[in-house]
């Protein structure tokens, strides 16, 4: 009897099924978006170093698999609860030299993640007339939160997430409206600020009284940010996270190995997947799907085919691309980090492969690299 894990050595698999004739792709083109590896140097021998292992962040303050297409700047009316204020900031003048006062607004908001949690999120946003202004712009304000016996509480405020030690220091300029995440800063280290937002002292998805105070001084704008209410039927964004195999617990040997690609242009990706199951006769039979979807999409639709006419090991004497026959389609859901809903309707009854129109749950076999999706 197959064990889960049939499918751990399968991964390598799907990149040779996108030789079918109706799912061509460019994935793996020459010529597509670079890859920036952190951490590549020469070696003492002239040759180029491994990089170096990322791990997952143990202090973060929101699940690893939200925010991966960045923040969302300008988005605040996808939060119900979403506060939008305006504050006054003190701005630098390099026509006259001087400090000047700009009514800017501020905008505070989570940002759904997975398992109920959330991102919160908080944007800073200057008159249109002086969006981009290289002449006069504001300083980044002292932002705080009022902790246990008058306590205040620094949080790390990053405008890249996931990261784990960008910081924004109050009295720096902003010229354009920017985003940024609230972050924890990292427990251990020494040089964090007096009061430094962690875990334990700080949890962003409780109410909180967030102050705003003016670089000039002043009394602080005061926002009382509400506890966050999560979607009573959340499910997940589809990313890079979801890339791994997937087993049905209900019949051993049946699979998914399914893949999330990056595009390149920040705007969409691409899913693809084999499934391994059985045809008529109980013998193995597999399907295999892609789709491109937009970055944030919580559900995708995978046209599916079948492959026949090959030969094992290519023995030779065989059209190619070995051609592809549409079987159906195969949606993809996510309402948690550990299972995987699919609804598919598709016929393979010509060639006594299987047929049906229904749904079922597959299970997480393992995380991929220490990439810990939450």
């Amino acid at each position: 009897m197959f064990k889960r894990n049939t499918f751990s050595s399968c991964a390598g698999i799907v990149a040779t099924l996108v030789l079918g004739t109706a799912f061509s792709t460019t994935l793996f083109a020459a010529g597509g978006a670079q890859i920036r590896r952190a951490g590549i140097g020469t070696a003492s021998g002239g040759g180029i170093t491994s990089p170096a292992q990322s791990f997952v962040n143990s202090y973060r303050a929101y699940p690893p698999s939200c925010l991966v297409g960045g923040l969302p700047l300008g988005k605040s009316s996808l939060d119900p609860n979403a506060q939008t204020v305006a504050v006054t900031l003190e701005d630098f003048d390099t026509t006259t030299g001087g400090g000047i006062a700009e009514t800017d607004s501020v905008s505070i908001w989570r940002v759904a993640c997975s398992g109920g949690g959330a991102a919160t999120v908080l944007e800073l946003d200057r008159p249109a007339a002086f969006n981009g202004s290289t002449v006069q712009y504001p300083q980044f304000p002292i932002i705080d939160i009022p902790g246990s016996n008058s306590t205040l509480i620094i949080p790390r405020i990053a405008q890249e997430p996931n990261t784990l030690f960008e910081d924004t220091v109050e009295g720096t300029f902003f010229y354009s409206n920017t985003v940024y995440v609230l972050e924890y800063y990292n427990p251990a280290y020494p040089t964090n600020p007096k009061g430094a937002a962690t875990s334990s002292t700080i949890n962003y998805n409780q109410a909180f009284t967030l102050n705003i105070t003016n670089q000039n001084g002043g009394l602080p704008l005061v926002i009382n940010v509400p506890a966050y209410v999560p979607p009573t039927t959340p499910l997940m964004p589809i990313s890079g996270y979801m890339s791994t195999n997937w087993s049905n617990p209900n019949q051993s040997g049946e699979g998914i190995v399914l893949q999330v690609y990056d595009n390149g242009d920040q705007a969409t990706r691409t899913l693809s997947f084999a499934w391994f199951t059985y045809d008529d006769q109980n013998l193995p039979f597999w399907l295999y799907g892609q789709a491109s979807f937009a970055i944030g999409a919580t559900s995708v639709t995978a046209q599916t085919a079948y492959f026949k006419g090959g030969t094992f090991a290519y023995a030779g004497n065989v059209v190619f691309p070995v051609p592809d026959t549409i079987w159906g389609n195969v949606t993809f859901t996510f309402p948690d980090c550990a299972q995987m809903n699919i609804a598919f309707n598709g016929d393979a009854s010509a060639v006594n492969g299987p047929k049906g129109n229904s749904t079922a749950t597959f299970a997480r076999v393992a995380d991929v690299d220490g990439l810990i999706c939450q």
